[in-house]
């Protein structure tokens, strides 16, 4: 077992970039249900998708 080379670490870092982005979105998607009405909801969602 020697060093760990940077493209492994950068690589294990992305995937724990991408399993927090990727798991926050169940959090928000729960919280906008509660807090906002469905057509803004929507009109939200349309928005950043535009973007």
């Amino acid at each position: 077992m020697g060093k760990v080379s940077k493209d492994v670490i950068l690589i294990i870092l992305a995937f724990f970039a991408i399993y927090v982005i990727w798991g926050s979105t169940y959090l928000l998607n729960k919280i906008a249900v509660n807090e906002l009405e469905p057509f803004m909801l929507a009109g939200f969602r349309f928005s950043v998708a535009g973007i």
